[in-house]
């Protein structure tokens, strides 16, 4: 009788890892085979990219589906051909690499333990210049509302932001062409505290304008000096005796 002498195959440990993830996850826990991938092999590509472009700079965001380590690609042309410009390891990264006024295509991949894998989807941004920011802010309440103006020194538009302290962090309350805005939204005898940014080309946003604060009075409140009741100007000591 004759034999025939045959090769057995040795798995790689990184195989190892995946067939007993596919046992587990099958058995027990459910999992996706994807994410039995993204633990020992090729992870799948990242989603939900997202470019935004700033000052000088373009943000971009994205979903890790698994994976160590990312790949930031870049090109001038939609679909290619990118260059690489990073290597993060988080879900976030800021291009300060840019030209201004260029439009940049973006794709990002995984890095994992059995390979990169293929490209996410492709997101587009530019970067530019932020306009200067609006000057002389001044809030002036009274009733039931508080009213803002602004000098504009060449916005196209302008965001206003409303606070409940000093220094923020604000809200942002509304986007407006004019250089005036009506909070029609305060809580009465409650200070608050505004900036204006404007906004030029390509939705770039500047620094923030001098911050200023007032207060809506609903008629007078008994046992108060006039002087606190008219709402206007810089509010911080008035703030300290307001129940």
């Amino acid at each position: 009788m004759l034999y025939r002498k045959t090769k057995r195959r040795v798995l790689r440990p990184i195989a190892w890892m995946v067939a007993a993830c596919f046992l587990w996850s099958s058995a027990l826990q459910g999992l996706a085979p994807s994410r039995c991938l993204a633990q020992g092999g090729t992870p799948p590509p990242p989603s939900n990219l997202a470019a935004t472009g700033q000052a000088a700079q373009i943000h971009l965001s994205w979903t890790s589906n698994g994976g160590d380590s990312y790949h930031v690609k870049r090109g001038t042309a939609t679909g290619g051909p990118y260059t690489e410009t990073a290597t993060p390891t988080g879900t976030t990264y800021a291009d300060t690499t840019v030209q201004v006024g260029t439009r940049y295509y973006y794709v990002v991949t995984a890095q994992g333990a059995g390979g990169e894998s293929g490209n996410s989807n492709e997101a587009n941004a530019v970067a530019g210049t932020g306009p200067p920011a609006p000057t002389n802010l001044a809030a002036v309440g009274g009733g039931h509302q508080i009213n803002l103006t602004w000098t504009n020194n060449g916005g196209m538009s302008f965001n206003v932001k409303r606070a409940e302290a000093t220094g923020g962090p604000y809200t942002q309350l509304a986007n407006v062409t004019a250089n005036s805005f009506v909070d029609s939204t305060p809580t009465a005898w409650t200070v608050y505290y505004y900036v204006a940014t404007a906004v030029g080309m390509y939705g770039l946003e500047s620094n923030p304008s001098n911050e200023d604060s007032a207060w809506a009075n609903d008629g007078p409140q008994p046992g108060f000096p006039e002087r606190w009741q008219t709402g206007q100007g810089n509010a911080p000591y008035a703030q300290a005796n307001l129940v």
